[in-house]
């Protein structure tokens, strides 16, 4: 999943700072006032609106939204949206229509080509015509809600004081904020781009131990063997582009997460007789958050859960009959295919199975904050568009040079373009009656790829959603020759083919982006499935209670327990390295065994406050070094490359924890004996050790994993503050204290129900954390309980900016209620919309 907010908020803030503020207490005065939350009247008449609208908030500024219609319920949610998270919502459109630069300038203009070419706003319109026309007029409805919003409310501080004036908000920009989203969720195409630079480095043989599937599966030499013989140095400029972009763009959006826990839990299994669903989804630790939590009410709709500003609905949630809750299959439903590409006639031509054909040629303007404009031309294959920035500034009249200094062309075929009624799935799901009802609309969700966990009193049920591409050769994972043919797609898996399960035998069913087909399944969904201790974890926990409760569900996403490290402290039980020490000093000799004692006793639960956690979260960045950073270089691109493909999804470093001891990374190349796994181990129980002491001083008991590894709220801005200029970084210093948050302890790792990944052998900060948590157990008088991961708005000077990080720090919940003197005792009085006159 993904989460945006406007960059240009910290900059336009941090330069009126620069230039206004003299010190500390006058700057937070300045920010203040700036960002000082108007309070709304507890009236307001809006044109549009056909009969009034009530809007409570509890204590977290939930909105719980009351109408009389579909059609006025649709635009009350856009209205509330975007008093919440209208900056965010703005955000969000201009990065998927590859229009960032107009709000933020040149620094955002990578990123904008990046989202030109890969065309989402085809994408969108793709989707608007796809959906039913009652599922426009609701678009419409939601639109006139944003609109009415900014009109009769002042715009957020920070637009105000960067001048900018966005347009109104069109019923087909909620199709953009859905591509991107749709888009994001699709997993591959950086462990392609990624893969590329490491065969640069080390060859294409040796790149596939970095790119494994699962501990039980071989490494993928035969997908690597398709580009045995291509010269890779030849795309290394369009690579190094590419990297660097979607490094930007992973900053500010978690572009290809692996994301989220769900399970469900059938009556026999529950202390309560009734079914429960839980879910959290996994997304960038970012401020704002990704979630926009509402209750919506209407005639024949009443429903609660996570929304994202800019659509309406709910994605998740619950509507007092059925619960449900997603995770990402981790689905390859993108490949890049290299194109051989020379001039014919003064055009750009590709080679296909024999013959030299067109490219088809788009002009794109970018308008640029300031005035300036930019005009390029993107070139499209029959795989895709080309993602070679050096393609889009090609001179008519000297093509074949460009193109020999261009290489390989990367085309990108992706899923995107296909007719779609998802939205109307989705919405349909906001109404569903029963489980059953849930299981049918589900297999209509194409554009989104996702495991579904379900659920009503009696029933539970799990559902592959998506479109997965057939194909003529080969599994897609690595980038494929695609002048011969040979791995071109031949359509997508029937719906009817997707994985499911209804009331399994076992009683319970859970996803955490893990492999969740075996060898018999006989189409391909991914190569790219994430760790499997997270999944582990849970079915051992699960497996264990015949008696599930809210609290066993609550305290399983809180859980901290690594897996991981209880295989590690069981290989270590098994290993002796005595002989692997001998080449070292004599202290790191004694380092070796006494950080082999503390780990084999180690019961892997990653608290923050714990020393031994610590000790096996420093080897563990060791052991990626160690291990890696002779062949990768640390700190070379081809390394980056490596640590951002090992982070979202299964990885080298733990899959040679799970075995590989064949592996030719075991050899440290920089030293003249050869090296084994032993050998590497135990270097890495030095180093740990070593740098322990150098962080958190000699004495062990000093030591916690918290210290080490933080959480930091922050805003997509401060992110992106390399990209701006002197002025604006300068002044962050003053304007970062208000806006972030953190950091704070941090426990748990990648491996963890409660996950905090952080870039391992990189350093300790986490950037993907559980983004909500969600436990709907219906043999509760009120069955769901919730939090967000950070406050409800986007404005800093509200009370809701950041509450919600301090009861998601401490594990609290909130009761979404739906009983009528429930709701009164929690919400606060009415904020009436009122038709306008």
């Amino acid at each position: 999943m993904l989460s945006y907010s406007l960059p240009v908020r910290l900059r336009t803030v941090a330069i009126a700072v620069g230039l206004m503020c003299s010190g500390l207490t006058a700057c937070t005065s300045f920010l203040e006032s700036h960002f000082a939350e108007p309070p709304h009247p507890a009236e307001m008449r809006l044109l549009g609106l056909a009969q009034p609208v009530s809007v409570r908030r509890d204590e977290l500024g939930i909105p719980l939204i009351e109408a009389q219609s579909m059609n006025d319920l649709a635009y009350a949610m856009g209205y509330v949206a975007a008093e919440d998270r209208y900056s965010q919502m703005v955000g969000f459109k201009m990065i998927a229509q590859g229009r960032l630069a107009e709000m933020v300038g040149e620094p955002a203009l990578d990123i904008d080509r990046y989202m030109r070419t890969l065309n989402l706003r085809r994408s969108a319109q793709i989707l608007w015509d796809g959906t039913s026309p009652e599922t426009r007029q609701l678009l419409t409805r939601y639109a006139a809600g944003v609109n009415a919003w900014r009109a009769s409310r002042p715009l957020p501080a920070d637009m105000q004081l960067s001048s900018t004036n966005p347009e109104p908000w069109q019923p087909k920009d909620s199709m953009a904020v859905m591509a991107l989203i749709n888009f994001g969720l699709a997993q591959n195409l950086q462990e392609e781009v990624s893969f590329l630079r490491m065969a640069q480095q080390v060859g294409v043989e040796k790149a596939a131990w970095l790119t494994p599937v699962y501990p039980d599966e071989p490494i993928p030499l035969d997908e690597a063997r398709k580009l045995a013989g291509l010269d890779l140095n030849a795309v290394q400029p369009a690579v190094k582009q590419l990297l660097g972009t979607l490094a930007s763009l992973d900053q500010v959006t978690g572009h290809n997460l692996a994301a989220s826990n769900n399970w469900a839990v059938g009556p026999s299994r529950t202390k309560l007789g009734a079914s429960i669903v839980a879910n959290d989804t996994h997304l960038l630790l970012s401020q704002p958050a990704t979630w926009h939590y509402i209750h919506a009410k209407a005639p024949g709709l009443d429903v609660a859960g996570v929304a994202v500003a800019g659509l309406p609905g709910i994605v998740a949630g619950f509507n007092g009959k059925v619960a449900w809750g997603m995770t990402m299959v981790m689905a390859d439903n993108q490949d890049i295919f290299l194109e051989q590409l020379k001039a014919v006639d003064g055009k750009l031509h590709y080679l296909y199975q024999g013959q030299w054909l067109p490219c088809v040629a788009r002009e794109e303007t970018f308008m640029l904050k300031g005035g300036k404009t930019v005009k390029e031309t993107i070139y499209e294959t029959r795989h895709g568009a080309l993602l070679n920035a050096a393609l889009y500034h090609v001179p008519k009249s000297d093509l074949l040079a460009r193109q020999v200094r261009t290489g390989y062309g990367l085309a990108l075929q992706t899923s995107a373009f296909e007719p779609d009624a998802t939205l109307d799935a989705f919405l349909a799901i906001n109404r569903a009656n029963n489980a059953e009802e849930a299981r049918a609309v589900l297999r209509q969700v194409r554009a989104i790829e996702l495991n579904v966990a379900y659920g009503d009193r009696a029933n539970i049920g799990w559902q592959v959603t998506g479109r997965y591409p057939v194909r003529s050769k080969g599994r897609g994972q690595l980038p494929s020759p695609g002048w011969n043919g040979e791995y071109d797609w031949q359509g997508y898996v029937s719906p009817d083919q997707l994985p499911a399960s209804f009331n399994p035998a076992a009683g319970f069913l859970t996803t955490a982006n893990n492999r969740t087909v075996d060898a018999s399944y006989p189409h391909h969904l991914t190569s790219s499935w994430y760790y499997p201790e997270r999944v582990g974890r849970a079915m051992e926990l699960l497996k264990n209670d015949a008696q599930h409760t809210t609290a066993a569900s609550q305290a399983m996403q809180l859980d901290r327990t690594s897996l991981l490290a209880k295989e590690l402290a069981a290989w270590l039980g098994k290993h002796d390295l005595t002989g692997a020490a001998t080449r070292l000093s004599p202290e790191q000799q004694q380092a070796v065994q006494w950080a082999k004692t503390k780990l084999i006793a180690f019961d892997g639960s990653m608290a923050p406050e714990s020393a031994d956690a610590a000790l096996y979260g420093m080897f563990i960045y060791h052991l990626a070094r160690d291990t890696f950073g002779d062949e990768l270089e640390v700190g070379s691109e081809a390394w980056h490359a490596f640590v951002r493909v090992n982070d979202a999804n299964y990885g080298a470093v733990d899959d040679h924890l799970h075995g590989r001891e064949d592996s030719p990374f075991w050899d440290d190349i920089l030293t003249p004996p050869t090296e084994t796994k032993p050998d590497i181990i135990a270097r890495a129980l030095a180093h740990a050790v070593e740098s322990m002491k150098q962080r958190q001083g000699n004495d062990p008991a000093n030591w916690s994993w918290g210290k080490l590894h933080t959480y930091s709220w922050q805003t997509e801005a401060t992110k992106l503050a390399p990209h701006l200029g002197w002025l604006e970084r300068m002044a962050l210093s003053f304007a970062r204290d208000y806006l972030d948050r953190g950091p704070y302890p941090a426990g748990g790792d990648h491996s963890t129900l409660n996950v905090a990944a952080y870039p391992a052998g990189e350093h300790f900060e986490t950037w993907m954390v559980p983004a909500m948590r969600m436990v709907v157990d219906f043999g509760l008088d009120e069955p769901m309980q919730f939090v967000n991961l950070s406050g409800q708005s986007s404005n800093p000077g509200s009370v809701h900016y950041d509450d919600g990080i301090h009861w998601w720090l401490q594990g609290k919940y909130q009761t979404m209620p739906f009983k009528q003197q429930h709701i009164d005792r929690l919400y606060g009085p009415p904020i009436q919309l009122l038709p306008g006159r």
